[in-house]
């Protein structure tokens, strides 16, 4: 329960064999030059997630009042992965 206090050991060892172009068993981690993929551009991100979660409610309320599948849940489908 160090709350991260071994990693930040870890990190400014790491960091200062990396100042001093030492290489060692550390500079050769995988968190080293680690490049973490893109993510999504915030603004679509939370357009396409409000959307999606507005959607699943709109096709549920059409549902429970039809009693069939509607045309909602059609189009998101693939959107949701089902």
């Amino acid at each position: 329960m160090g709350d991260g206090v071994g990693l930040s050991h870890l990190a400014g060892l790491t960091l200062a064999d990396l100042i001093a172009g030492e290489p060692s068993a550390r500079t050769e981690l995988p968190l080293v030059g680690h490049q973490s993929p893109q993510w999504e551009l915030e603004p679509l991100r939370y357009l396409g997630a409000t959307a999606a979660i507005t959607g699943v409610g709109v096709a549920d309320y059409i549902e429970s009042k039809t009693g069939r599948p509607s045309l909602v849940s059609r189009l998101i489908a693939p959107l949701t992965g089902h």
